[in-house]
């Protein structure tokens, strides 16, 4: 698996993509590039499996996050929405848990428990 791609981020967020404020590719290939900063700067590196998983779920979670920006209080998707975004974000920081991180850039550490 290779790092994601507009298409890729387009797939999983589905019709959220036609309310991403802005040009969609540019906005989106920015997104792509915040989301590779930030996995790099817990891992130390975008590449492998699990960094590449962690990069799409955070720039589909930063792709929902940027459609919610044209969202008003008043609008009925604003909670399907947050749930997508949450969504994301927990499949990021599941993924980066099974390696020992965790978004907020600390090591977890797992301990042992004798059965």
């Amino acid at each position: 698996m290779a790092n994601p791609t507009n298409a890729n981020i387009h797939e999983d967020v589905g019709n959220v993509w036609d309310a991403i404020d802005g040009t969609t590719t540019t906005i989106v290939n920015g997104l792509i590039q915040r989301a590779q900063a930030v996995i790099k700067a817990i891992t130390g590196t975008t590449s492998g499996e699990m960094q590449d998983q962690a990069i799409r779920a955070l720039a589909d979670g930063y792709a929902v996050q940027n459609a919610m920006s044209g969202l008003g209080p008043e609008s009925t998707d604003l909670n399907m929405y947050v749930a997508m975004r949450d969504r994301f974000y927990q499949d990021a920081e599941s993924l980066l848990k099974s390696k020992g991180y965790a978004l907020d850039g600390k090591y977890v550490r797992f301990k042992r428990v004798n059965a």
